[in-house]
């Protein structure tokens, strides 16, 4: 899985306070003649900036997810065709191992000894197929649940982020519109904002629980659920050519084995 693609992708939205950040990091207002921060935060219509940049990075972030999903969906169509297949070449096999004991064996009882046999044969495969698709369907189920809590989770840090950073801004500026503002003291308070916003949305990403954990989990579930039914797939046909053998007097044909 590609669970670091939302933590990169939320890296790249941080970047889009530059036009604030940029802004707070410069020189403290000194003398006459020095850039004034008042002036320069609203001549820069950092509001604007960092709505288009947010945008932009948005588009990226959706794009890379759409791709993702994509790409998951193609890889789980090819999966299920050649289990399809497989199946298809299984079942044909075991019609054939049933015509031939049809021809060699003509007798009533040996014909309604084939018939039983087919039929528990038939029910064995039905039952494992159906355990196999149910744990596959829930190992999916699993990994969609866990890739769209993370989503939940970064999309909601990314809002808050967007958030924390126009209260920033809406501060400084209020600052500024004071006749006695202290553009130093304004510009510190600004830096130390987005410094916070940039620590509390890296926070909120680590803490969004990552997809790997739950794929090893649910693929070790799948995998035991797949074992067992397996196993009683094979004891079940073990017991259906042993029923066949107490009277044809010979075993059949080992059943070939496809999940």
């Amino acid at each position: 899985m590609r669970s670091n693609k939302f933590l990169i992708a939320a890296g790249l939205t941080i970047g889009v306070i530059l036009p604030l950040a940029v802004l707070a990091q410069q020189p403290a207002p000194t003398a006459s003649g020095q850039r004034n921060f008042c002036t320069a935060l609203n001549s820069r219509l950092a509001s604007e900036r960092f709505a288009a940049k947010i945008a932009e990075r948005a588009l990226r972030l959706g794009a890379k997810r759409a791709e993702v999903d994509k790409q998951m969906t193609t890889r789980r169509g090819e999966r299920d065709a050649q289990l399809m297949e497989l199946r298809a070449g299984q079942d044909a096999k075991s019609v054939e191992v049933a015509a031939r004991l049809q021809v060699k064996f003509v007798g009533d009882a040996q014909k309604t000894a084939i018939m039983a046999f087919q039929s528990a044969i038939r029910t064995a495969g039905e039952v494992r197929r159906a355990a196999v698709d149910a744990a596959n369907t829930a190992f999916r189920q699993g990994i969609d649940a866990a890739k769209a809590a993370r989503k939940t989770a970064i999309d909601a840090a990314v809002k808050k982020f967007q958030s924390d950073m126009k209260a920033a801004e809406d501060a400084a500026k209020a600052s500024c519109g004071s006749t006695s503002a202290d553009q130093t003291l304004v510009r510190e308070t600004l830096r130390a904002a987005v410094e916070q916003a940039r620590a509390d949305m890296r926070m909120a990403v680590q803490a969004a629980a990552k997809v790997g954990p739950d794929v090893v989990k649910l693929n070790e579930t799948r995998r035991a659920a797949v074992e067992k039914a397996m196993t009683d797939w094979k004891t079940a046909v073990e017991k259906a050519r042993a029923d066949l053998k107490a009277v044809l007097g010979t075993a059949a044909e080992p059943q070939p084995v496809t999940p």
